[in-house]
């Protein structure tokens, strides 16, 4: 019960440039504090081939079995 906000009590990064949809508004806050960010690389995935034709497979979801 360490991470559960009393009530009442809304998170700080709900609101103002924090917000999710605030990502104007964060890059003229950083452009402002003469801040620069990184671009975040894209994860590269190896690619699955069938075992049968040796296609390349197309990912369509990721899960995780829970363990019974």
């Amino acid at each position: 019960m360490k991470h559960v906000l009393p009530r009442r009590l809304r998170r700080s990064r709900d609101y103002g440039f924090l917000h999710s949809n605030a990502k104007k508004q964060l890059s003229l806050v950083q452009l402002v504090l003469n801040v620069m960010v990184k671009a975040v690389e894209p994860v590269i995935r190896p690619k699955f081939t069938c075992r049968r034709c040796g296609e390349s497979m197309k990912h369509i979801a990721f899960g995780f079995l829970k363990p019974t």
